[in-house]
């Protein structure tokens, strides 16, 4: 069994606040935020490996198969809706549970949601290391 999500579509879910997943509006598009399950938003996210034994892999929202991803690197960078395909790693912080990175180069920035709602990238030093769990959406 592997320490990573099997490829498929999920609902990614705060591990702390387990009523806020991650979203992108219906209507508005591209920002990511961490809300309840709702109609407004596309919840429902596909990940793909590029290489499983590493953790690293495309995560793509499965209504409009754009990809998570950053127009820029830097700390506080909101994670966007992209047609630009980004690569992404997991570090398991616990069983079933994970830190979302983007690797670039030296950089390692990890997803976090910021005031409760909109999800950035903070440095991988940061404190508050937040994770995500994998649930299954049953497309």
């Amino acid at each position: 069994m592997s320490e990573f999500p099997e490829e498929k579509a999920y609902y990614i879910q705060n591990s702390k606040e387990t009523s806020r997943i991650a979203s992108v509006y219906v209507s508005k598009g591209k920002p990511f935020y961490a809300q309840p399950k709702s109609d407004n938003f596309f919840q429902k996210f596909n990940l793909k490996y590029t290489d499983k034994s590493k953790g690293l892999c495309i995560i793509t929202e499965s209504i409009t198969q754009d990809s998570a991803g950053l127009p820029f690197v830097q700390a506080n960078a909101p994670v966007l809706d992209m047609q630009i395909p980004q690569e992404w790693t997991f570090k398991q912080t616990a069983i079933g549970h994970y830190s979302i990175g983007l690797h670039i180069a030296v950089v390692i920035l990890r997803v976090s949601w910021l005031n409760l709602t909109q999800i950035v990238v903070k440095p991988n030093t940061h404190q508050e290391l937040q994770s995500w769990t994998f649930v299954e959406s049953n497309l």
